[in-house]
Formats: C-alpha cells, sequence, structure tokens
C-alpha cells in the first residue's frame, strides 16, 4: 500500500507540474502587461484541463504541437486533481509511461519559452 501512495502521489505531481507547464507556454503568448489579467483564467476546473489549455494556447497563435508531444499528452488522459483527494485508489495507466509522457511536455513547454 505504502508504494501505490507514493506512485500516486508522484503521478499527482507530475501530472501538476505539466499543468503548470501548459499554463507558461499559455501565459508567454500574452504581453507582459496583460499576464496578471490572463491569470485571473486560470480558475476552476477549466484551469486543470491540459485540453483547454493547449486549446488557448494555440488560439493565441501558439503553433501547433510537435507529434510526439501531442502523443504524450494523450497519455496523460487518465490524470486529474482528484488524485490529490484519494491517494489509496490505484492509477489507472501505467505510471512509468505516465512519467516519460510529463517528461516530455514538460521539456518541450520549457524550450516554447
Amino acid at each position: 500500500m505504502v508504494e501505490n501512495n507514493f506512485t500516486m502521489g508522484a503521478v499527482y505531481l507530475g501530472g501538476y507540474a505539466v499543468e503548470c507547464a501548459l499554463k507558461v507556454i499559455l501565459l508567454s503568448t500574452y504581453p507582459d502587461r496583460e499576464r496578471p489579467d490572463a491569470i485571473q483564467q486560470f480558475r476552476g476546473i477549466k484551469a486543470h484541463d491540459y485540453n483547454w489549455l493547449i486549446a488557448e494556447y494555440r488560439r493565441r497563435g501558439g503553433p501547433s504541437l510537435p507529434i510526439p508531444v501531442a502523443r504524450a499528452l494523450s497519455s496523460l488522459a487518465p490524470w486529474g486533481t482528484d488524485l490529490r483527494y484519494n491517494p489509496r485508489t490505484a492509477f489507472p495507466g501505467n505510471a512509468e509511461e505516465f512519467f516519460v509522457a510529463a517528461e516530455c511536455v514538460i521539456d518541450w513547454a520549457t524550450k516554447r519559452v
């Protein structure tokens, strides 16, 4: 059980890191003076939705995702903020694959800003 709790905690934090990376690239599409107002859109459930974050990034002129990044985001689909509330639940995906995909997205986002 302890290993599962550590895995779930790591998956939650990894997914949260992806979310933060996506928010950074979205904010990078705003001029500095508009960023404080733009941050206000990061409220509610949509702010945790990878698809919404990417759609907003694209809507603001961000380039298409490289194929490996798009695939990685697809494999991150089992992540959600509910993981932090019930760490005893088994992760519905493969944790190792999740971490590889998370690293791919974070590396890409880091290079974008």
